[in-house]
């Protein structure tokens, strides 16, 4: 992954922000494909670009010694997974909060997204697949996602004079879809009408960050997504890691250097 951003600070706290990033796979294996049965080259991917605003402390709150910070921003598709979607653009918003006790900073973060998609589902490309569009027609009936939103508290404990950095983070998440079902008499009596409400997610990551100089940090970094629950859907998932499936491709691994100027 390649990643750079321009941050710009103005009065009162509040940075201005426009990044990019990239990616390669540079393992040519069936995770990259997405199925089991063959493998594909993958070339360099760009990224949806975003500009927005975010400050780490619009307000203090004495009663619970925290900070209130907050972000804002818009994203351009610009990559091919979302061109291929039909999205037009996506705005994100969301606030956190922040506060030291024992040692340990302790943050609690919410946010949600907005998407403008063309259709309410995707589209074939007629050009590239058109035997696709002569058997099935030019859409997939896979619903674009309208609306997701997102909560995660997060636990730091700074260490070796603020150089080392350990951290936890569990999130949820959960959306509604873009296409909207009639409740008429051919609606089952156990189907959903209006914006169908996407699955439970959740996620757990434990990261420890070094500052080898005031400007350069090394990250390692263990995360698990997935469902909220197993997948007969009787029990809840263990996030810590993925004990399910055998793959264990829930469970990803990263390390990240970075370097500010």
């Amino acid at each position: 992954g390649l990643n750079g951003s321009v941050i710009y600070s103005l009065k009162g706290g509040i940075l201005l922000s426009g990044g990019f990033s990239a990616r390669k796979s540079l393992v040519n294996d069936f995770f990259s494909r997405g199925a089991s049965t063959a493998t594909t080259e993958n070339p360099w991917e760009i990224n949806d670009v975003n500009v927005g605003a975010f400050a780490f402390n619009l307000m203090k709150i004495p009663v619970l010694n925290a900070r209130l910070g907050g972000r804002a921003s818009v994203s351009l598709p610009l990559s091919r997974p979302s061109r291929a979607a039909g999205q037009i653009a996506a705005a994100n918003g969301g606030f956190s909060l922040a506060w030291s006790v024992m040692g340990f900073i302790i943050n609690w973060s919410n946010g949600l997204n907005h998407i403008w998609t063309e259709e309410a589902t995707r589209p074939v490309d007629c050009v590239r697949a058109p035997d696709v569009c002569r058997i099935s027609g030019n859409d997939t009936g896979i619903a674009n996602a309208k609306f997701n939103y997102n909560t995660s508290l997060g636990l730091t404990y700074p260490t070796l004079g603020y150089k080392l950095f350990l951290g936890m983070r569990y999130g949820l998440s959960s959306g509604f879809g873009a296409v909207e079902f009639a409740d008429d008499e051919y609606a089952s009596e156990y189907a959903q009408s209006g914006y169908q409400l996407r699955g439970l997610g959740q996620s757990f990551s434990i990261s420890g960050t070094y500052l080898v100089t005031p400007m350069t940090q090394a990250t390692f970094a263990m995360s698990t997504g997935g469902a909220f629950y197993t997948n007969d859907n009787q029990a809840w998932r263990f996030p810590l890691f993925d004990t399910e499936s055998d793959l264990h491709h829930r469970t990803t691994y990263t390390f990240a250097l970075s370097q500010n100027f």
